[in-house]
């Protein structure tokens, strides 16, 4: 008897071992996934942070350029001053306020890998004006970098 409630301790120990193994798994490679989701996000904060304190702060064209030339793609940036717009499609207004980069968020598209939204509102219009840019990744030397601007029309006028 008591044989037998050894094998079954052993056997039921083997088969929880089991099972949370496979649910380890599962978690890691979720986590794997969230990472990098993490990842591209923490790159649109930090990108839009500097772009929109820097545009706030005065014109620097320079320091501007340094900003994008980090995180936007080469293509995406002649494909932008090649569409002539009055506005700039990065952040779909004219200019930036500081004080809106408090209200930003950046999502993932749930169906689109590598499609972020990225919204923010401008606090000083007169009925808070909600903005939102959907942004195609890429990931390119060990980072991402913004490649495509998906809600825009940037073709040539």
């Amino acid at each position: 008897m008591k044989t037998k409630f050894l094998n079954f301790l052993l056997f039921a120990s083997t088969l929880f071992i089991l099972q949370s193994c496979g649910q380890s798994y599962k978690i890691d490679s979720h986590e794997i996934t969230e990472t990098q989701n993490d990842e591209a996000i923490k790159t649109l904060k930090e990108f839009y942070t500097a772009y929109m304190l820097e545009m706030s702060s005065g014109i620097n064209q320079k320091a501007e350029d340094s900003i994008l030339n980090k995180y936007v793609t080469e293509e995406l940036l002649i494909k932008i001053e090649k569409a002539s717009l009055d506005y700039d499609p990065l952040i779909n207004a004219q200019d930036a306020i500081a004080e809106s980069i408090e209200t930003l968020r950046v999502t993932s598209d749930e169906k689109q890998k590598e499609v972020y939204n990225v919204c923010y509102t401008d606090v000083y219009s007169e009925n808070g004006k909600k903005y939102c840019i959907e942004l195609s990744l890429i990931k390119r030397d060990g980072r991402y970098m913004i490649n495509d601007i998906l809600n825009e029309d940037l073709s040539e006028e």
